[in-house]
């Protein structure tokens, strides 16, 4: 199973221009877990995966982390990604 975890928060300007990219990829992958996490809200589940920067993407796959993505992408990086998993 791929789950997507999303790291941002409500300050962050690159994470409002990340988070309808996000949704969209979301809708056209049912398949794929997605999960948002506010670091100011969730602190120990960020410190957990070593968030120090947001937006931060985490891929996982059949629980262990695959690939983390820092900053914002075009939607087709995500998508390719995906793809990959």
């Amino acid at each position: 199973m791929i789950r997507i975890k999303h790291f941002t928060a409500t300050w962050c300007q690159p994470c409002k221009q990340l988070s309808p990219i996000m949704r969209e990829l979301s809708s056209q992958n049912p398949t794929v877990g997605y999960q948002i996490i506010d670091i100011d809200d969730n602190i120990d589940i960020a410190q957990e995966y070593g968030v120090r920067a947001v937006p931060t993407i985490v891929f996982e796959k059949n629980g262990l982390v695959v690939q983390t993505v820092i900053g914002v992408q075009p939607k087709s990086y995500y998508q390719n990604l995906i793809d990959s998993l």
